[in-house]
């Protein structure tokens, strides 16, 4: 253990002393700017006769891995999913929060295939069943030649993998999503 904590501190001076000598600012190097997530930012709405989905998406700068102060720009958001009248689930009341407060319902970062751009992936909170998360991809396009990102479809929208263990007195995992799926939002 004192090998691998020496190893450690060894490592860190190494790269601080590297860092000073060719002139990175290691302050820069572990908060990741990411102008391509600036086109997911808007009012989002999807309508089929009379249900509505509604996405609030916003840009922020999110502390990843606090251990080593790490940050990176991330989308966040809420949503609001109503069938005629009736909501079946909403966090646009918590709209205004800041990405500290952690009120968002949506979480979204950089694909890491940087050929897929126009794509990101994250986790969206189906707050009607006990706000359970399920995994989703976005993907931005125009509709035209003429006209800015203007569309957005959810590609996928599933619940995460692996084993799920129902202590006595819990409810059991519920498998359902009762968010739209195969759904394309047009820019508000």
């Amino acid at each position: 253990m004192k090998k691998l904590i020496l190893t450690f501190i060894c490592t860190l001076y190494f790269i601080n002393i590297t860092n000073a000598q060719i002139g990175y600012n290691l302050q820069e190097i572990m908060n990741w700017h990411l102008p391509s997530l600036d086109k997911f930012v808007g009012t989002w709405l999807w309508h089929n006769n009379s249900d509505t989905f509604k996405l609030i998406l916003k840009k922020g700068n999110k502390m990843i891995y606090s251990g080593m102060n790490i940050r990176s720009d991330v989308i966040y958001g809420f949503h609001e999913y109503k069938q005629g009248n009736t909501v079946i689930e909403s966090s646009l009341q918590f709209a205004n929060s800041t990405i500290e407060q952690e009120k968002n319902t949506i979480q979204v970062g950089h694909n890491k295939n940087t050929s897929k751009e126009n794509e990101v992936f994250g986790h969206i909170k189906n707050i009607s069943i006990n706000n359970k998360g399920c995994r989703f991809e976005l993907s931005i396009f125009s509709s035209s030649s003429l006209a800015s990102y203007d569309k957005l479809t959810i590609l996928a929208l599933r619940n995460y993998p692996g084993l799920r263990v129902t202590l006595p007195g819990q409810q059991p995992f519920n498998p359902a999503i009762t968010l739209p799926t195969n759904v394309t939002f047009t820019r508000q």
